[in-house]
């Protein structure tokens, strides 16, 4: 692989040599690489970015400056620097130092070492590219005779070029990383090399009534997974084609929009989508008191899934799998602009969506009017009312199933899944070659929040931080004919510019059964009922004391429809103190609460909390970071709480960089009967030079 990837830089750099390098007056962003070390153990709170740096570089050929971001998130720091000439070729090393006791699963404590090399050419030009390798070694002790020991390399390049092809300007993007790691935790012995080959084009090109938009791509990943003397290996090959085309005629009266989509994947899960778009917009009428604006929008939607690589007996048990979904839709309408003070908008709209053995198909008018008006007391009035009416026929199944759903599960925070009215016990997580099978309250949890239903990483899971995963699950489909009408009505006032904004907003919904006759509730999926919303909210900036800023909102939601009744409590509440007697230095504190009971067993009831107490110094070479923090969710069954404190500090001296950062964590996490708790201390030490 390092022969490899050798030989791509060296390519890279004698190409650019062999071009003529000349300035243009648009240059093209060089190539983006966000570089994130975390530990392949999840470590709950103690998991950590360490350093992610952003690249944005424009150039302006009359005064020739190019710009760059560099983002620390741990100290929430942003820095501009400004450099006046371009150079050749961009060098940075940089040498880190991680130790950890105590951890979100292990009671454990180690050592982890990083190296990193990255680098850039001929940065704001039109043939601009980057590279980087990183090489990490660590190794925990969780027990006297228990040892963990990871190796790991990280390799990869990139190179952007520009160039025009009769009369066509295109640019052309191409990256290659590689990442290679070999583990050992006591007498099991795993190794995991993942590998992309990724190579784009898009180009822009404008005529008198025509602008096009056209971006292509395709990545090869490779994966090989080996754990317990049993190997796996997972291949994709995945493509995307995005298109849109801007018209404008008639005196620019008459404005269309054509949108193109295609995504494909193949290999590890045989998949094809298909988008295709249009918007016609047409100004029927437009001075300068008001405007009046005719529009038609058709999108169509084909999904098709392959499952033939799926034996008789799972799909036997599982029950009918959702090979094809087709979505089309088209709205017809006006919209009304009169001054600033009121809009309009009246709408048609057809919907049908066919699965492999269920479709839906909505007929319906809509409509919305929203009116402002400014006030005394520097204030603001607003209101709107909305409503619709819609016609739903459904038939088909009653039960599908959907397998090879991706989802990426970061941190421990829920993602939901894509379909409503999942079945809990049928859902299950794979990896991507969809041979691992992980396991639901020990790698996952899930559970269902109204009609959505979410999964969750949990603390000592085998899953690793930011890992894509397959979801298959059994969802039930609502049946029978239904007429529903819903009316939405909102009022606020604002008042002292900001100072008191109090808001209500009042949703009603009445759904009925328009057959056909023998179906049940549970079938049908009838909800009705109302819900209000009422809160206040509140924010200002004392600008004789210092630019004191202040923000706080309290909300309450009560909801009575049929399937998810709750009620829901919100509030919020931050403040930022720059003190004077220290320039750069700023105190801030936070304090966030939502609450929600669901009055049936449909939902689990849940509590999240956050508290924050920072303090941030800031100069032009220093940055020093201080605070607390205690989090806490109570969702179903599961408790999770964690306090930390941290301290960070962050140094620049001509070309050196230096980052300090350490914490020290609480947490205790019960999931059912089984509980952790753990006493954590992160310490983190990294130094780089730019050459």
């Amino acid at each position: 692989m390092i022969k490899k990837l050798l030989f791509l830089v060296g390519f890279i750099v004698l190409f650019c040599f062999s071009r003529s390098i000349v300035y243009a007056e648009e240059m093209h962003p060089i190539w983006d690489y966000n570089n994130f070390l975390f530990f392949e153990r999840p470590t709950g709170e103690f998991g950590f970015r360490f350093m992610e740096e952003s690249r944005q570089s424009s150039y302006d050929g009359k005064d020739g400056e190019s710009r760059y971001r560099f983002f620390t998130e741990e100290l929430r720091i942003e820095d501009n620097m400004f450099i006046l000439r371009p150079r050749f070729l961009k060098l940075n090393f940089g040498f880190g130092v991680v130790f950890e006791q105590g951890g979100a699963d292990y009671p454990s404590k180690g050592l982890l070492t990083d190296y990193k090399f990255r680098g850039e050419f001929l940065s704001g030009t039109p043939y601009s590219g980057s590279f980087f390798t990183e090489k990490q070694y660590k190794e925990y002790e969780h027990t006297p005779s228990s040892i963990y020991l990871m190796d790991m390399f990280r390799a990869g390049a990139g190179f952007r070029m520009g160039e025009e092809v009769m009369g066509w300007p295109i640019n052309f993007n191409f990256k290659y990383s590689s990442r290679e790691s070999e583990n050992m935790f006591n007498e099991f012995n795993s190794f995991f090399k993942e590998g992309w080959k990724t190579f784009e084009a898009d180009t822009k090109k404008e005529w008198d009534i025509f602008k096009l938009n056209f971006s292509s791509g395709i990545t090869q990943y490779e994966r090989e997974f080996v754990f317990g003397g049993e190997g796996y290996e997972a291949q994709s090959l995945n493509s995307y084609s995005h298109g849109s085309l801007f018209g404008k005629f008639l005196d620019d009266n008459l404005r269309t929009k054509t949108r193109v989509s295609l995504n494909s994947q193949s290999g590890i899960n045989e998949y094809l989508n298909m988008k295709f778009g249009q918007d016609v917009n047409y100004w029927i009428l437009q001075d300068k008191l008001q405007t009046l604006d005719a529009f038609l929008k058709f999108d169509v939607e084909r999904i098709t899934r392959d499952y033939s690589n799926v034996n008789d007996k799972e799909q036997n048990e599982s029950g009918f799998f959702q090979t094809e979904e087709n979505l089309m839709e088209i709205r017809i309408g006006f919209s009304h602009q009169l001054g600033t003070s009121l809009s309009s908008e009246l709408e048609g709209i057809l919907s049908k969506l066919s699965l492999s053995n269920y479709e839906s198909l909505l007929t319906g008018i809509r409509g919305k009017t929203d009116y402002t008006k400014v006030i005394p007391w520097r204030g603001k009035f607003s209101s709107g009312y909305a409503f619709e009416f819609n016609d739903i026929a459904r038939s088909g199944d009653g039960e599908s199933f959907i397998k090879g759903e991706s989802r990426i599960l970061s941190g421990y925070s829920p993602i939901a899944l894509k379909y409503e009215n999942v079945q809990i016990e049928s859902v299950e997580v794979f990896d991507l070659s969809g041979v691992v099978h992980y396991l639901e309250g020990i790698d996952y949890r899930v559970y269902r929040a109204g009609p959505k239903t979410y999964i969750e990483r949990i603390v000592g899971t085998s899953i690793l931080n930011g890992e894509a995963v397959f979801v298959d699950y059994k969802n039930k489909n609502p049946l029978g004919d239904i007429i529903e009408s819903s009316h939405t009505v909102s009022l606020g006032v604002s008042l002292l510019d900001g100072l008191m904004e109090p808001y209500v907003r009042f949703f009603i919904l009445n759904q009925e059964a328009n057959g056909p006759i023998g179906l049940t509730e549970e079938n049908i999926f009838l909800n009705p009922g109302a819900s209000y919303i009422i809160g206040i909210r509140s924010r200002n900036i004392f600008e004789q004391w210092w630019n004191i800023e202040r923000e706080s909102s309290i909300e309450l939601e009560e909801n009575t429809q049929e399937l998810y009744p709750f009620q829901r409590l919100t509030f919020k509440s931050s403040l930022s103190v720059p003190l004077p007697f220290i320039e750069g230095l700023k105190v801030s504190l936070s304090n966030n609460r939502t609450s929600i009971k669901y009055n049936k067993e449909s939902g689990n009831d849940y509590t999240l909390l956050s508290n924050a107490f920072n303090v941030l110094y800031e100069t032009r070479k220093m940055k020093v970071a201080s605070g607390v923090s205690y989090d806490a969710s109570a969702i179903g069954d599961t408790d999770r709480k964690v306090l930390s404190l941290f301290n960070g500090v962050s140094y620049k001296l001509r070309r050196w960089t230096v980052d300090l950062f350490a914490r020290q964590a609480f947490e205790e996490y019960v999931t059912g009967a089984r509980s952790t708790e753990n006493d954590g201390l992160l310490v983190k030490f990294y130094i780089s030079r730019k050459f």
